[in-house]
């Protein structure tokens, strides 16, 4: 096909194109498809531009039939086409130029999902309608709320052909990495924004979702199940009996007790049968330790202070410890150990938020020195108890004093929920009207009951116990959940 100027009166012979008009609109390829009234024995060539002066700068496409797709085109801005017949040599006249626009509406929501991957997550969505460009919020928000600046996974907008956002988060735990590390156990919530830049203004936010990191295979060894138990008050009577049904039916060989003195310990202990033993010489502290006799052997066991006690200040936070050793039929066997300590940290519920998560980091900071003061050949260490963790206000600048949990994960210690299997992560460990557990609207519950490994790889399964009732009544035993996890204790 020529392409070349015709002169006028060789023009007029061809007859000037007429009926241009829109077929279908291809809006993610940005791409316009037209068709016009046919010329008799011609072809064609169509051209497009963004401005109507544009078009006579524009390169001509040629066709064979009386239909065109465009190049890609800009979808916020008006086009222009416009269209011309060839007779053999002989060019017509361009047609009229034809005004033509994308459908710009809001993107639809979009149905995003979250996958765990070693030390980070993925969040996959498909794509939607209208999206021309997609950003992922991401935050390790407590509870569904965002704290602090918004923080974008990449940097910023990713094009419309991006279906996933991965998020690797930081190995070693340290001031600054908002607490987002497989060893935290805290997810990492996610919000899509799906825009038509053609709208830049419009960012419609879809609903969070969550997603927690890949927790690591815990390997081979001794496995075992420990539960940390707040009891309240030393229980009595039907309460003490349900809570001991409730240790018995869940396969511990380790449980440690909170709000229970000697005598509590001493009472749960029998009611669990001849198969369990209460560490002894624990007379003047309210947390206790009990085990399974026919899995573990007492190899030493002693108490240590933890402070200050902010309620009252002139009573010391005792703090049991043990060393447990695994049983085995070979006296030549190498000893297989592990220390286990009941916590229960306080703070000064008149003072501010701060002030209370500071305290309780400060009895964080005294039990982790102490254990490790004890642990002089280092064996693997489980620290269980009421850890009283106040999450908010979230702070994680380095002059913010952290509460108690995280300053475990920075002293070393793998907080057991990150585990391979989670139960019931959505109910809070603890609720003070002592009625069922209601699962948080976010989809992970607040929590007061924790379980800190130190040398261990992970856990295997993490459970809270939703706390049952008394018989004949709707009232449970304890205002404070079972919390228990199975670990496997590394060969030596």
């Amino acid at each position: 096909m020529v392409v070349g100027l015709t002169a006028p009166s060789a023009e007029a012979a061809v007859a000037k194109v007429s009926g241009v008009t829109s077929v279908s609109a291809d809006w993610y390829n940005s791409k316009l498809t037209v068709r016009w009234k046919a010329v008799r024995g011609t072809i064609y060539q169509v051209r497009w531009a963004s401005s109507k002066a544009g078009l006579a700068r524009a390169k001509p496409i040629a066709a064979r039939v009386p239909r065109a797709t465009s190049p890609t085109l800009n979808r916020c801005v008006t086009s222009y086409v416009q269209v011309r017949a060839f007779k053999g040599r002989v060019a017509g006249k361009w047609s009229t130029p034809k005004g033509l626009r994308f459908t710009n509406k809001r993107a639809n929501p979009v149905a995003m999902t979250g996958t765990g991957i070693t030390d980070g997550v993925t969040f996959s969505w498909p794509y939607t309608s209208f999206a021309s460009r997609y950003r992922v919020l991401w935050n390790a928000a407590p509870f569904g709320r965002f704290p602090g600046a918004a923080t974008y996974v990449g940097g910023g907008w990713f094009g419309q052909t991006a279906r996933s956002a991965t998020l690797k988060l930081p190995t070693v735990p340290k001031i600054g990495d908002k607490m987002m590390g497989v060893a935290y156990a805290n997810p990492v919530y996610a919000q899509m924004q799906a825009n038509n830049a053609c709208k830049p203004t419009d960012i419609p936010h879809n609903q969070f979702i969550y997603a927690f990191p890949k927790a690591p295979d815990p390997g081979t060894g001794d496995k075992f199940r420990v539960g940390t138990y707040n009891v309240e008050a030393n229980p009595t009577g039907a309460r003490l009996a349900t809570i001991a049904d409730n240790i018995g039916d869940h396969g511990l060989q380790v449980v440690l007790l909170q709000e229970a003195n000697a005598a509590t310990a001493e009472s749960v202990a029998r009611a669990l049968g001849s198969t369990w033993s209460k560490v002894d010489s624990i007379l003047a502290s309210d947390q206790q330790i009990l085990y399974r006799n026919t899995y573990f052997d007492l190899v030493a066991n002693n108490t240590f202070e933890v402070g200050p006690n902010p309620r009252p200040p002139n009573k010391p936070l005792v703090t049991p410890w043990a060393r447990l050793k695994v049983k085995d039929a070979d006296p030549a066997a190498v000893e297989r150990s592990v220390i286990v300590s009941s916590v229960h940290f306080l703070e000064n519920t008149a003072a501010s938020a701060y002030s209370q998560k500071a305290s309780t980091g400060v009895q964080a900071r005294d039990a982790i020195a102490e254990l490790a003061r004890i642990n002089r050949d280092n064996v693997p260490v489980i620290v269980g108890g009421d850890f009283r963790y106040k999450r908010e206000p979230f702070c994680d600048e380095p002059a913010c004093d952290i509460e108690a949990p995280p300053t475990f994960v920075r002293g070393g210690y793998y907080d057991a929920m990150a585990a391979v299997t989670k139960v019931n992560f959505k109910y809070p460990t603890n609720q003070d009207n002592h009625s069922t557990s209601v699962a948080n609207a976010s989809g992970v519950a607040t929590r007061a009951d924790y379980l800190m490994l130190k040398g261990f790889r992970g856990s295997l399964r993490y459970e809270n116990v939703i706390n049952r009732f008394l018989p004949g009544t709707r009232t449970t035993p304890s205002d404070h959940n079972l919390v228990l996890a199975d670990v496997v204790l590394p060969a030596p």
